[in-house]
Order: structure tokens, then sequence, then C-alpha cells
């Protein structure tokens, strides 16, 4: 039964590590360890989680992480609150790329790898407009979009001719067409926009349906959007603040769920005790195959 064909149907989300994450994000599936990795950008350090053998590995950082996407040649390349630098694949060696992209008071936020290879990654600041940007894999950088409130989840369609970006002060995910040399954004449109009492989009992938899913921050829940930004079904979970979702595990056919329990300290016991921790939902839809950067 594909969960699209019932679009009132609520799958349960089952916690598959429970962590203590202040703020988990930016999952993404290695298919050459096999193995869920995220960041704790307020805790500052990178897990590694195998759902086959259930081990889990922390692994502390000098600088906050806030996105992560895997390299063609092995290792990573990952945005700190101020640069963007190479790992290895033990999440180690910070070596940095040497650009100067934002102005005081900015930091980086959300990022991934596009379907060229490059790195797109979003940038914020407390009270100003935030910007995102692309960098190629000859090191250029360019803003490619600003004006955002707090830029937040990308991805793009399975053809890769359409980019959705989250506005989290905004409620809203906007949709693009990629220009024509796969590096610009042309017609803006809104693609979804959310009640305060839907909570905010934060992290969001594309299924190989074409599919939007979005965690909704506040909203305690993963949203599945059609092409057109109709809600299709939701996956309710235990915690307030559901951060991001990539696809993994056999045939890409389960989707993680990373949380936050920075802000939480008030909050009922139960949504205290599952909040940070790392849940998952089988589906029978598939998700894309993680991009790599060739940077």
């Amino acid at each position: 039964m594909r969960l699209a064909e019932h679009p009132s149907q609520e799958i349960a989300a089952r916690r598959v590590f429970a962590g203590h994450d202040l703020l988990g994000e930016g999952p993404l599936w290695h298919e050459r360890s096999g193995a869920l990795l995220w960041t704790d950008i307020y805790g500052g350090h990178l897990n590694r989680w195998s759902p086959w053998d259930r081990t889990y590995e922390e692994t502390s950082t000098s600088d906050a992480v806030t996105a992560l996407a895997a390299c063609k040649g092995g290792g990573f390349l990952a945005s700190t609150f101020r640069r963007i630098v190479r790992l290895d694949d033990a999440f180690q060696g910070n070596a940095d790329l040497g650009l100067d992209l934002l102005p005081p008071g900015f930091r980086f936020n959300d990022g991934k790898a596009s379907p060229l290879g490059d790195f797109w990654v979003g940038s914020l600041a407390p009270d100003a407009a935030g910007s995102l940007y692309c960098i190629d894999p000859s090191g250029l950088a360019r803003q490619v979009e600003s004006g955002l409130g707090l830029c937040n989840g990308l991805d793009w369609s399975p053809d890769g001719a359409t980019f959705y970006l989250a506005d989290t002060a905004a409620r809203r995910i906007y949709r693009y067409c990629m220009g024509a040399d796969g590096r610009s954004l042309e017609d803006r449109t809104v693609f979804a926009e959310f009640r305060v009492e839907e909570g905010a989009p934060d992290g969001l992938c594309v299924d190989g349906d074409g599919c939007v899913w979005c965690a909704m921050w506040d909203g305690s829940v993963v949203l599945r959007l059609d092409p057109h930004g109709g809600r299709i079904s939701r996956i309710p979970l235990p915690t307030p603040r559901p951060t991001s979702c990539a696809f993994g595990g056999r045939a890409l056919r389960t989707l993680y769920v990373t949380s936050a329990r920075h802000g939480l300290e008030g909050a009922a016991p139960e949504a205290a005790d599952h909040s940070g921790s790392l849940f998952a939902v089988a589906l029978g839809i598939t998700g894309q195959p993680t991009r790599l950067c060739a940077i």
C-alpha cells in the first residue's frame, strides 16, 4: 500500500535512536558506509548511526557544523557558522576553502549538494534577511537568492528542473525553475504557505515521485506535499520540533527525521524525553539517491 494513495492516513514514526540533540539537523544518507549522518549544531558534534547493527558514533567538531555533503572522491564538504571546510571520512581535517561570503552577524544554515555537484548553502541572521549561495566545483561562489527571512531546507526535483526552498520565518516553501546553467534560479512562486498552528517549515527533501517532505518546527509533524503544494499525508511525531528529514536505508524507502530539544525546557515530560532523538518511518515510497559534491 502506497501512502500517496491514502492521503488521510497517518503513519506512526519509530524512535530508532534515543538522542539528546540540542539542534539535530541535516540528515544525510551516506551510501558508502551504509549509515545515516547528521549534525547537532548547538551540541557541536556530528552523528553517525547504522540501521543494520544499530551502532552509533558521535564525533566532536572544533567548529559547529550546520550542513554536510558527501564528496565524490570521499570525505565531506561542510558549512560551519562562518566557513566552508573539507572533512575526511572520520569527520577530521577542517581544511578551509577560504571563502569570505557572510557579512558580520550572519551564519550559514542548511545546505546540500546539487545535481551538478555544487554545494548550495543558506545564511541567516537574527535581525536581517538571509541569502542562498552556490559554490561550484572550481570553488567559485555566487549569491543565487536574497531577502529571505530564515533560509532553511532545500532540495531539487528528480529531473533537477525545479528547486524548493523553505523560509521558516515567512512560513513558506518557495518553488523555483532552475536556470539553463543549473546554477541560477528563475520564476519564484509560493509552493506552500502554513498557518501558525501548523508550525513553520524547516528541513525538507524531495522523493522519487517529486513530492516534498517537510519537517514542521513547532508542528510535531512531517508533511508530504504533492508537486503542486497540496497536502497529501502527514507523519505525527512525539516531539514538537522535528527539524529535517532524508530518505535512506534499503532501497531508500525509510524516511529519517531529526529533532531538537533546544528551547523545550518547559515541555511536557514525553515531549522532552523524545526531543533530540532520531525517528524513522518505513514507507512504500522511494527517495532520491544522495547527491554527491564535486568540490
